[in-house]
């Protein structure tokens, strides 16, 4: 009995000893041990990679400066055109002038052989060329009897290639005419009709009539008269300008007429246009 008694004491005992282990407490033989979850550190943020420096912009090569640019002449004449003068040619005349613009100065000719009045240009780089002042010249231009023919001067008309001003008839005025080379021939300016402008010279104490070359490529006729209170042209203050009034045209080259001029003048500016006289070299 007494060995029952202590086997059931000591069973109890045990019981007990459980129950309080089932307490709050937690049993003692839990080997389960809960462990927070350590918490993972927030990545750390990768550093940006630094901006790759643009590379320098390149500087452009400075441009090429264009060669200079070489002027050529307006045209060439090819061989050597008609020849010389004819030994036999009398009543010569003769001037300079830059007449196809290549700044080599070239020959301006007028002369008479067998009756016939020519022109005749002589370019720079041997090229000759005529033009007969003959009947049908007379008749298409307009002025007839022609002659003593000279040339008197070249003038630059709002061109490089002179103009040339030659004496075409002369008899109580004297009367010009343009010449001009132009595709490797002497070639008359004339008017729209085929005919050359009036352009003389002639002075009386009434009045005094010259062609007036210039500014730039203006031809005038001009006729200054002295009218009462004036009674000689040379010595009045206040003279009448009449005139016509053209324009020289290249390429063709030709004369135009534009208008007429009427009006008062002054002592000073007829003595200004007189002193662009075409005829003065």
């Amino acid at each position: 009995m007494s060995v029952r008694r202590t086997t059931a004491t000591i069973v109890a005992l045990l019981l007990v000893a459980l129950a309080g282990g089932c307490g709050g407490g937690g049993s003692p033989f839990d080997t389960t041990t809960t462990m927070e979850a350590s918490t993972t550190s927030e990545a750390t943020s990768t550093t940006e990679a630094p901006t790759t420096t643009a590379a320098p912009t390149t500087t452009a090569a400075p441009a090429t400066t264009a060669a200079p640019t070489t002027t050529e002449p307006p045209f060439a004449c090819p061989g050597m055109g008609v020849g010389g003068v004819p030994a036999g040619a009398t009543d010569v005349s003769i001037i300079s002038a830059n007449l196809d613009g290549d700044a080599i100065p070239d020959d301006f000719i007028a002369y008479q052989n067998g009756g016939v009045w020519y022109l005749h240009a002589r370019l720079g780089p041997g090229y000759t060329t005529n033009l007969a002042l003959d009947a049908a010249w007379e008749t298409s231009t307009g002025i007839p009897g022609v002659g003593p023919v000279s040339v008197v001067s070249a003038k630059n008309l709002g061109d490089p290639r002179q103009v040339v001003v030659a004496v075409v008839s002369a008899g109580l005025a004297v009367q010009y005419a343009l010449f001009a080379v132009e595709g490797c021939q002497i070639v008359t300016l004339t008017q729209a009709d085929g005919t050359v402008p009036d352009l003389w010279n002639l002075g009386s104490p009434a009045h005094s009539d010259f062609p007036v070359c210039g500014p730039g490529n203006t031809v005038v006729q001009a006729v200054f008269g002295a009218f009462p209170p004036c009674t000689d042209i040379y010595t009045c203050t206040t003279p009448e300008l009449n005139g016509e009034d053209y324009r020289v045209h290249r390429d063709p080259a030709r004369i135009e007429h534009v208008g007429s001029i009427s009006r008062t003048s002054t002592d000073v500016e007829m003595h200004d246009m007189a002193a662009d006289n075409c005829a003065n070299p």
